[in-house]
């Protein structure tokens, strides 16, 4: 079983009880008939850098490169509490679990909210489209520090290979491409395969909320131009810059088959 969905709430308090409840009922309905053999629940950063009401901030960044057997954050955190209830339900119904923290997240996937890919993408094309430039949105730390992200094809190879390796059960990994980068360096090249003008961190952050809060009829005029599939009024990123490690699953040997993701 793969567990990869979560719903954001208002508080971390209502992020807790909802994103438990969740994990809970789901097990507690397939408990009868102990059919379940492994459980994979996807996390991510938060379970090192927070929950959204304390992301990042002081008293609560750990130590980098991020490591899985680091202790948890002194903080509520909706993850730990799934993690919980997949420890709690497998100490019960004797499955085995992995735990999976990817950062960034891109990759296709039609509807999601969170795919930094895609919004930069869009972001990219309005530019395009009006002519305004391909202006920054983070901080500095953002712009200067060191960041990774996770394919999407490489964390579904990662929760296959944890669900059918006996080394990978009850584990967490890490679980990122590898490869670091910094914004500063991969903005430009960003702007020039789309063919804009970029504007790199000016000492002032523009959250593309606002940036693109009034280009809601460009969009739709883009979209309806080359046939989109419209599922939403929006979209929003986040860009993060920390140095991550993909640490157990080097540990116990080759993950992948080594060949280029196509």
């Amino acid at each position: 079983m793969f567990i990869t969905s979560w719903m954001r709430m208002e508080t971390e308090a209502d992020n807790i009880r909802v994103n438990a409840a969740m994990v809970r009922n789901l097990l507690s309905a397939l408990s009868p008939k102990k059919t379940v053999e492994h459980v994979a629940l996807v996390t991510g950063l938060k379970h090192y850098l927070g929950p959204f009401e304390a992301y990042a901030k002081d008293g609560f960044l750990p130590q980098t490169p991020l490591r899985e057997e680091q202790p948890r954050l002194d903080i509520e955190n909706f993850y730990y509490a799934q993690e919980d209830e997949v420890y709690a339900a497998a100490a019960r119904d004797s499955f085995t679990w992995s735990i999976h923290r990817p950062h960034t997240v891109i990759g296709k996937a039609v509807g999601n909210m969170m795919n930094l890919g895609t919004t930069l993408a869009v972001y990219a094309t309005i530019c395009k489209e009006t002519g305004r430039p391909f202006r920054w949105p983070g901080s500095d730390a953002q712009w200067n520090g060191l960041s990774d992200v996770t394919d999407a094809r490489v964390l579904a190879k990662h929760l296959v290979w944890a669900a059918t390796t006996e080394a990978a059960r009850n584990e967490a990994f890490n679980v990122v491409n590898g490869d670091y980068f910094r914004w500063k360096w991969l903005w430009k090249r960003i702007a020039d395969w789309f063919g804009i003008e970029t504007l790199g961190f000016d000492g002032t952050i523009h959250p593309l909320e606002a940036e693109l809060a009034k280009d809601n009829q460009i969009w739709r005029e883009i979209a309806e131009r080359y046939a989109f599939q419209l599922l939403s009024e929006g979209t929003a990123g986040i860009l993060h810059a920390l140095v991550r490690v993909k640490q157990k699953g080097v540990e116990q040997g080759p993950v992948f088959d080594g060949h280029p993701l196509e």
